[in-house]
């Protein structure tokens, strides 16, 4: 990989953190509230928040959903409807945009819900939908950049999940050696 290719992987890479503070900052400090509706609801318990989380992973099983039509759309306007038939590399790259999504997906939807269990009403209101709106927004560039310019929306994913389970890997310890305190 030459200079030029390193330069802009980082300005990629530089580019997805920008969003994510800014956004996370905005949403975390209650400037912008994506939770809608729902601060009406009593997220006190457990049950309440896991609910709520299941409400925005709606975003994620759509997106989910859409890059499998994505691979049924490429199979039918490309003749390769059999699997078997050996024409795989017709829907190659479709195929590895599915995988990766559900993947991100299912880190994604365990993390949200392991983070309500440590986390109160007051963060799981600011933190999941920020959460699920990064996720359908870097889906969506994922898509549009695959193969060569996927690295925005890969971070855009990637970056919330990886602080969620850091988040959730410290109150897990906190809660098994130390005096836990709510957030």
């Amino acid at each position: 990989m030459g200079v030029v290719e390193t330069i802009k992987g980082t300005w990629t890479y530089i580019a997805a953190i920008v969003f994510i503070a800014i956004s996370g900052g905005l949403c975390l400090g209650d400037v912008i509230d994506l939770s809608g509706r729902s601060v009406k609801l009593p997220l006190a318990t457990f049950s309440a928040r896991a609910e709520f989380t299941f409400r925005y992973l709606t975003l994620g099983v759509l997106s989910v959903l859409c890059t499998i039509f994505l691979v049924i759309f490429q199979r039918v306007t490309t003749g390769t409807v059999n699997p078997l038939a050996g024409q795989e590399d017709k829907v190659q790259k479709q195929a590895n945009i599915l995988q990766n999504s559900f993947e991100q997906f299912i880190i994604s939807a365990f993390a949200q819900l392991c983070m309500v269990s440590f986390i109160g009403e007051k963060y799981t209101l600011r933190v999941i939908p920020w959460v699920n709106f990064c996720f359908i927004i870097g889906r969506f560039f994922f898509v549009i950049g695959y193969p060569s310019k996927r690295a925005f929306g890969v971070f855009l994913s990637l970056i919330p999940n990886v602080g969620m389970v850091g988040v959730c890997v410290y109150k897990f310890v906190e809660h098994l050696f130390f005096d836990s305190i709510d957030v």
